[in-house]
C-alpha cells in the first residue's frame, strides 16, 4: 500500500470500538447436484441485530479477508441507521475450512445468499464486495433485484487478467505459499488460508460477469465502481475497461489531496437524487479505498 494520505477528512463519527457490532454463528447448508450438501458454520459480523435500520450494507471481503476489512466503514454506517452484515467467507479467518467446499463461486453464492435469507434482510440492501470479494458483490446484486438498492465495487478485480492472478507460471519455483503472498502484499495466518486463498483466486471467472453486468443495466441498478491509479495488484487499464462495461455511468476522477475534492460530496448527493452511476479513480491511492476512502464509500450507500 502506498503512503499517500487519505483524501478528504476521514475522521470517524466514533471509535471502532464503540460501534455497537456482534458475531453470530450460523449453520448454512451449501448444495450441490451430484454429491451431499455440506453444513458450515458461518461467523457473520451485524452491527444492528434486532434494531431499526433504514437500509443494510452486505460486505464480501477479498482473498485473503475477513469482516475486519470494512471495520473503517462500520462508524458511518451506524451513524446513519444502516446495518452491515459483514461475511466471513469459509476457510479465511473466522468461518472454519470445511473438507467437502471446492471453493468455487456458486458455492460463495449459495454461502452469502442463505445468510440474508437466514437474517432476513429482505429489501434495500447494498452489496458491498472489495477485490476478489467485488465478483460475488456484483452477481448477488444481478440475482436479488428485488432486494438490491445497489452495488458498491471498491478496487473490483474486472474481466482481464491482472497482476495478482497472472499464470502461476511466473511464480518461482523455489516460492511458497506464505513467501507469495508476502510479495503480493497480503496477509494470510497460515500455509492452509494461503491454499485455500489460492483455489478462490484459481476459480475466478472473469468474463463470466459480463453476462451478470448486463443484468444489472437490464435492472437499472445504482453502481459505484471505485478504484486505484496505484493499485499495486490490479492494472487502471483492468479496472477502466471494467467501468466501461456499464450503462448510464459517469467517469470521474479525483486528484490528490492538495487538487479540488469536492467530487466526493457531489457523488453521494446524485446517488441520493438521481439514478446515475459512477465510476471513480483516485489518482494518488492504492488497493485499500475501503480503508482510506471510507467517509466516501459510506456517503455513497446511503
Amino acid at each position: 500500500m502506498n503512503n499517500i494520505k487519505p483524501l478528504g477528512s476521514q475522521r470517524s463519527p466514533m471509535k471502532l470500538e464503540e460501534v455497537p457490532s456482534v458475531l453470530r454463528k450460523l449453520r448454512v447448508r451449501i448444495d450441490f447436484f451430484d454429491r451431499q450438501s455440506v453444513d458450515v458454520d458461518a461467523v457473520v459480523q451485524d452491527n444492528l441485530p434486532g434494531g431499526f435500520c433504514i437500509g443494510t450494507v452486505v460486505g464480501c471481503h477479498g482473498t485473503p479477508g475477513s469482516h475486519n476489512d470494512f471495520k473503517y466503514i462500520l462508524p458511518y454506517l451506524y451513524k446513519y441507521g444502516i446495518r452491515f452484515i459483514g461475511i466471513n467467507f469459509p476457510g479465511q479467518s473466522y468461518t472454519p475450512h470445511h473438507e467437502g467446499l471446492s471453493y468455487t463461486n456458486e458455492e460463495r453464492m449459495q454461502f452469502v445468499q442463505k445468510i440474508i435469507n437466514l437474517m432476513n434482510v429482505n429489501n434495500n440492501i447494498v452489496f458491498l464486495g472489495h477485490s476478489r470479494g467485488s465478483e460475488n458483490a456484483l452477481r448477488l446484486a444481478a440475482r436479488n433485484p428485488d432486494r438490491c438498492k445497489g452495488v458498491a465495487l471498491i478496487n473490483p478485480i474486472g474481466v482481464m487478467v491482472h497482476h495478482s492472478i497472472k499464470p502461476t507460471w511466473i511464480i518461482p519455483l523455489d516460492c511458497g505459499f506464505g513467501k507469495l503472498f508476502q510479495l503480493l502484499k497480503m496477509k494470510v495466518e497460515s500455509g492452509d488460508e494461503a491454499a485455500i486463498c489460492l483455489k478462490l483466486i484459481a476459480n475466478i471467472d472473469l468474463t463470466g460477469q459480463i453476462g451478470y453486468i448486463s443484468m444489472l443495466n437490464n435492472n437499472k441498478t445504482k453502481v459505484l465502481i471505485a478504484y486505484s491509479a496505484m493499485d499495486h495488484l490490479i492494472e487502471i487499464s483492468v479496472s477502466q475497461q471494467f467501468a466501461s462495461l456499464f450503462d448510464n455511468i459517469s467517469h470521474v476522477s479525483c486528484p490528490s489531496i492538495e487538487g479540488d475534492t469536492s467530487i466526493l460530496d457531489y457523488i453521494p448527493k446524485q446517488y441520493a437524487e438521481s439514478d446515475r452511476s459512477f465510476s471513480i479513480c483516485f489518482e494518488n491511492e492504492g488497493h485499500y479505498l475501503q480503508k482510506y476512502q471510507s467517509k466516501f464509500i459510506a456517503n455513497c450507500t446511503h
